[in-house]
């Protein structure tokens, strides 16, 4: 299956390359021509044949199936005549040209979840749910800026650059990261909008470089992160390249060249050193800014190759110079462009050097911190020794780069009777808040931080629920599962699901703003399934009952 699944992608790859498009633009190419040619293709072996013809002829072409089909022939048999109807029902959309949509004029017999039977689009929908929701639920945060700080985020704009998509991410916290520009673009009050176009660089009398608002509507969300300089693959160190989203106008500069941000690092790392007179031992480096525009919030990404080389490096050493370079480039960008947070946000204890330095500043006074701990293992709390960075303690705090009048204080913050520079602590005395993504998580963060830091733990902790709500099921089953354990048959399960219908459609009206109509069937999309993950363990149970006949019972 591999071996048909790479011939296949190689003769996409192949026409995708003569036409000189991106992945991006092949996707829509294949649906333009469903039931056209395109003359670009002639001349190649593909001339005068549609998207659907070139799919059977590169199927056929590439290493057989044929063994495997006679195998499991009797319990799956795909069609691919069933897909193009699902096409001919639903059409091409006219907002989104070539995106298939749904329309109840020429489609009444199903449901699409998160679809108005009641002709309303899904972006109106969006927009009415979304503009509202900061005026119902969270007032208090409207007009505030809230910036958010993460070592690594997988920004679905740069889809069409794989390699620098694979460079800033490595898990779970890369794609939550990515995936709450588009949530802070929504509940800011501006959906539907470049919510993006809500700030501007500018250059006031002076010439100094600012961020301006154009408006004081709703929340001013702003992303933080490393842009890394090379990935890991195959074993192999290869360099990413930046200056094609800048020349594609993905990426735009806001500091570079004479502009960056320039901040000390240390001489531990020689690596990361540069020419300084002025202190050898405490080299400053250059730090560049750019920013993306990632589903409507901007994600400003720091770069500097000589410390953000790879993410996350195995090098000790090379670990605490991005953090500690990381966090004195968020506050000196903090300042230069005057953006006085209402929340910083840090993603785990690898970001608190900025909170810690912009504490240090009474300008960031009023300013609330919120610590997120997404993961409860060493690698997700950071801490360093001595030993490991070959140097001492107090080298160690001085390199943090505190003024000299309040480092004692945050060295205490710092600092465990060890020896061992904790991220973790400072992060959660520095905190006005700790949230974990789950309430059990957040049980479980209260019970280990408990266990580490004693009575010297005393912030409160909320689970706040990453990307799902809470089940919901019938009293009607609940009350039959505690009597009987289970539905004694089908047709009992039947009955009850029948009897809890109306039921099911209010509670899905009432946490959506949605009405579906209970006598259709309905389709049901899962968002939460990437490509990192592999998807196996799940439905390995279940893909002959997905693709089988419709006449088939399980």
């Amino acid at each position: 299956m591999i071996k048909h699944e790479n011939d296949e992608r190689d003769g996409w790859e192949g026409i995708r390359h003569s036409l000189g498009l991106k992945p991006s633009g092949m996707r829509q190419w294949i649906r333009d021509h469903i039931s056209s040619q395109d003359p670009e293709l002639s001349g190649t072996k593909y001339a005068g044949l549609t998207s659907v013809e070139i799919a059977r002829q590169i199927h056929k072409l590439s290493h057989s199936l044929e063994s495997l089909y006679k195998k499991y022939s009797e319990r799956i048999k795909i069609r691919e005549d069933d897909l193009l109807e699902l096409l001919s029902i639903y059409g091409k959309g006219q907002e989104i040209p070539g995106e298939v949509f749904y329309d109840p004029k020429t489609s009444k017999d199903v449901n699409i979840a998160a679809q108005d039977p009641q002709n309303i689009s899904p972006e109106e929908d969006r927009a009415e749910v979304a503009s509202s929701w900061i005026t119902k639920n969270a007032r208090e945060l409207e007009g505030k800026i809230i910036m958010s700080l993460s070592m690594e985020g997988n920004l679905p704009v740069l889809q069409d650059y794989p390699l620098v998509q694979d460079a800033n991410t490595k898990g779970g916290l890369g794609a939550y990261e990515g995936d709450k520009g588009q949530a802070m673009a929504d509940i800011s009050g501006r959906p539907g909008v470049n919510h993006a176009g809500n700030s501007r660089i500018v250059k006031d009398s002076s010439g100094k470089i600012c961020l301006e608002w154009a408006s004081e509507d709703g929340m001013h969300p702003i992303v933080v992160q490393p842009g890394y300089a090379y990935i890991i693959k195959g074993g192999e160190k290869i360099k990413v390249d930046y200056d094609a989203l800048v020349k594609d106008g993905i990426m735009e500069k806001v500091l570079v060249g004479k502009d960056a941000i320039k901040v000390r690092a240390w001489d531990e790392d020689p690596e990361a050193r540069t020419e300084d007179e002025e202190d050898r031992n405490n080299p400053k480096v250059p730090v560049e800014v750019y920013r993306v525009n990632n589903a409507g919030t901007w994600v400003y990404i720091f770069r500097s190759p000589k410390v953000f080389d790879i993410l996350y490096n195995e090098n000790r050493v090379r670990r605490f110079t991005q953090e500690i370079v990381f966090g004195k480039a968020v506050y000196q960008f903090a300042k230069r462009l005057n953006i006085i947070p209402d929340i910083l946000h840090l993603n785990e204890a690898h970001t608190v050097v900025a909170a810690a330095q912009m504490r240090a500043d009474d300008r960031f006074n009023d300013m609330a911190i919120v610590y997120t701990v997404h993961t409860l293992v060493p690698a997700g709390l950071e801490t360093f020794s001595a030993a490991s960075l070959k140097t001492n303690v107090d080298r160690m705090m001085y390199v943090l780069g505190l003024p000299a009048a309040k480092a004692e204080k945050f060295r205490s913050i710092f600092l465990r009777p060890d020896g061992v520079v904790d991220f973790c602590f400072a992060a959660m005395k520095l905190a006005d808040i700790i949230n974990a993504v789950s309430d059990e998580h957040a049980r479980a963060v209260k019970k280990l931080f408990k266990n580490m830091y004693g009575d010297e733990f005393n912030k409160p902790v909320v689970g706040v629920l990453n990307g799902s709500g809470p089940a919901w099921k019938s009293d009607r089953l609940k009350d039959l599962e505690e009597k009987k354990g289970a539905p004694a048959s089908e047709d009992e399960l039947m009955t009850i699901r029948n009897e809890c219908k109306k039921e099911v459609y209010q509670e899905i009206c009432h946490r959506t703003g949605v009405r579906l109509d209970p006598d259709k069937p309905t389709f049901w999309k899962v968002s939460r399934l990437v490509d990192y993950k592999s998807q196996y363990p799940m439905l390995r149970f279940l893909v002959h009952i997905l693709t089988a006949d419709r006449d088939k019972k399980f």
